[in-house]
């Protein structure tokens, strides 16, 4: 809340979480600096780009944190946590379960990009991992 409240750089719209609206305030009326969405999006700047109707754009990852996790700001916040457990049996299935769910999350990462198809690979650099 610091960056909307105290240094202001945050688009109120982000704020309401609206995803569409907050779409159409970064590509029609140029209101927001940074939008963080999912790659599919990537095509659709590229198309208006290319038709003369977007400002020039680039892509980047999110930043990591000192644990090398990925930290983002977004209108829908996902995450995997273990609550404050004492009985040791539980925090391990809590453990196991956390770690099966992210597991295939991991194996996009190290692509860098979600295939529509197995047997798709990217050929745009700007969806890969660098």
């Amino acid at each position: 809340m610091d960056l909307f409240k105290k240094y202001k750089v945050v688009n109120p719209v982000s704020l309401e979480g609206d995803r569409e609206k907050l779409w159409q305030d970064f590509i029609i009326a140029k209101n927001t600096a940074v939008l963080v969405e999912e790659s599919y999006k990537i095509a659709q700047l590229k198309n208006l780009q290319s038709k003369g109707k977007l400002f020039e754009f680039d892509v980047a990852m999110y930043p990591e944190g000192e644990s090398g996790i990925p930290l983002t700001l977004s209108p829908k916040i996902y995450a995997y946590g273990i609550k404050k457990q004492k009985n040791e049996k539980k925090i391990e299935m809590e453990y196991e379960l956390i770690k099966f769910l992210t597991e295939d999350q991991q194996k996009v990462i190290e692509l860098g990009y979600v295939p529509v198809k197995k047997d798709v690979v990217a050929e745009d650099d700007s969806v890969k991992v660098k």
